[in-house]
């Protein structure tokens, strides 16, 4: 079995299956056009592999309550404020410490931020005899300027310029903070509300995965969803699912917020989008997340 959060393993449907088939289009796309020393390429893994891993998914809360995952093996997962269903996993291991005791092992992907939105704070680390932590951003300081600043001059200058507003985003995790930030921003009037369209099909499912695992979800966005208002739609939103709603987007003028993936720009609508409002004197690109070199 594969162990691991509830909120994990519903993403995991989602993402699993469409890396596998990008993986099996960017292997005919290479056998088509003979880009590969292999004959033929084939992908890492395809949409059955993808389909039959899912079946070994052992799902689990993120409370912390430990999980015999094999004989004198125990795991707790805890939440990790990262993405929804990120966790710390403490493992303990009978009889592999000093003496013949407990050994805690405890490993952490990416870490969130505390008074992040949406979902809940990191939890405190327990105590442990060993640590493995994620550390892409280990060493780099924030800035002094808070987002929520920083996105409402962006967007208050490319209104009043009547240009485009473009942020790739990462389709789980990034994209939903970025539509919360941008309807809190039009609830404060700090901004005007207009168009925001995601072209996303991944991100549109994602977002349905936030709403429904509430147990994750912090103070702030729980009392919204009590008012029986959305905390991640705005004030004049669209999703593009197909490849025509995604075309439209094309059709659109003026002043306007496009959020599409990929985050990095490495492929996806976001360079569909890149190529035609990039000319544009008035546009603006806005990067949100890692960027990896090159």
């Amino acid at each position: 079995p594969i162990y691991t959060s509830k909120g994990t393993g519903d993403l995991l449907k989602i993402l699993l299956p469409d890396s596998a088939r990008l993986q099996e289009e960017e292997a005919d796309f290479r056998n088509r056009h003979q880009l590969t020393t292999h004959t033929p390429a084939l992908p890492l893994y395809d949409e059955n592999d993808a389909r039959d891993t899912l079946k070994l998914l052992h799902t689990v809360p993120n409370d912390g309550v430990p999980v015999e995952v094999a004989p004198g093996i125990r795991a707790s997962f805890l939440v990790a404020g990262h993405i929804m269903g990120a966790s710390l996993v403490l493992l303990e291991i009978d009889g592999a410490g000093e003496d013949g005791g407990t050994l805690r092992f405890l490993f952490s992907g990416d870490l969130g931020h505390y008074d992040q939105p949406i979902v809940k704070d990191p939890a405190p680390p327990p105590s442990c005899d060993y640590l493995m932590v994620e550390s892409t951003y280990g060493n780099r300081l924030h800035g002094d300027v808070d987002s929520a600043t920083q996105m409402a001059r962006i967007i208050n200058e490319a209104a009043e310029r009547g240009g485009p507003v473009l942020i790739p985003a990462f389709a789980v995790g990034r994209t939903q903070e970025v539509l919360y930030l941008i309807r809190e921003l039009e609830d404060d009037k700090r901004i005007p509300v207009l168009p925001v369209v995601v072209d996303s099909p991944m991100a549109a499912q994602a977002t349905q995965v936030y709403n429904r695992w509430t147990d994750e979800h912090d103070e702030e966005y729980a009392s919204i969803l009590n008012t029986k208002r959305h905390p991640l739609r705005t004030g004049s939103m669209t999703t593009a699912s197909t490849r025509d709603e995604s075309k439209k987007v094309n059709n659109m003028k003026g002043a306007r917020i496009i959020i599409s993936a990929s985050g990095m720009m490495t492929g996806g609508r976001v360079l569909h989008h890149a190529v035609r409002i990039l000319p544009d004197e008035n546009a603006t690109v806005v990067f949100v997340g890692f960027q990896a070199a090159g």
